[in-house]
């Protein structure tokens, strides 16, 4: 069966949702896995900061890579698969969406039911 599988810019949002601490991810690492945590950061040229380390890091490990790795079973078994990486947001909505697409927010987009939102129109209309 062929999938279309992918993940968002931040991805990561849905992590504070659920109480994880994305600084203290990337504290704990450096504290247990100080060499782990070494490598890791080689793969984010230039990221300094604890909170947006950790908000990488972690929507790579949970959604990017767990994409991946479904493409690379779609392909074993001969179904074709495509990836998406949704990083839109609004101009009206930067100021909410600081760090890029929430999980979730391709959906009304993929769905084209974007109107749904909008208020009904009365009967008369």
């Amino acid at each position: 069966m062929p999938i279309m599988v992918g993940s968002n810019s931040d991805e990561a949002s849905v992590m504070a949702v659920f109480g994880i601490d994305l600084a203290g991810q990337i504290q704990k690492l450096r504290r247990e896995r100080r060499l782990g945590l070494g490598l890791i950061k080689l793969l984010y040229p230039g990221v300094k900061d604890d909170t947006e380390l950790g908000r990488q890091v972690c929507r790579d490990m949970a959604f990017t890579t767990l994409g991946f790795v479904v493409m690379q079973a779609q392909q074993r078994v001969g179904q074709p698969c495509w990836r998406y990486w949704f990083d839109y947001v609004a101009e009206a909505e930067h100021a909410t969406y600081v760090n890029g697409a929430w999980h979730g927010n391709e959906v009304p987009y993929v769905f084209d039911t974007l109107t749904f939102g909008r208020a009904c129109p009365t009967l008369r209309e």
